[in-house]
């Protein structure tokens, strides 16, 4: 599964300037694709419930800054990117590599 989400992350190329219609189908394979990652994951920590754990991590952040994530402010996609870097690290962390391939 995983190796068909790196195949099918290396065929999205959503650079600008792209048709609106285009940008949001890749977003949305994104989406799916990140889905998946995030349902393989939380099963291997023993979460179960996938729309739960979700809306918990809502919660703490409303806890942590008082509001939760915001959607206006133009730096969604900058945020996805840094957040996706991130869980490369944390993945090659945890297979003993310095750094993904």
């Amino acid at each position: 599964m995983l190796l068909d989400l790196a195949e099918r992350a290396r065929r999205i190329e959503p650079f600008p300037p792209c048709p609106p219609e285009e940008r949001d189908e890749a977003l949305r394979e994104m989406l799916d694709s990140a889905v998946a990652v995030a349902r393989g994951l939380c099963s291997m920590c023993g979460v179960v419930d996938l729309r739960a754990a979700i809306l918990e991590r809502r919660e703490i952040g409303i806890a942590r800054y008082s509001q939760p994530l915001r959607y206006d402010d133009g730096r969604g996609l900058v945020d996805a990117a840094q957040e996706a870097l991130d869980l490369c690290g944390y993945l090659a962390r945890e297979i003993g590599e310095d750094a993904p391939r």
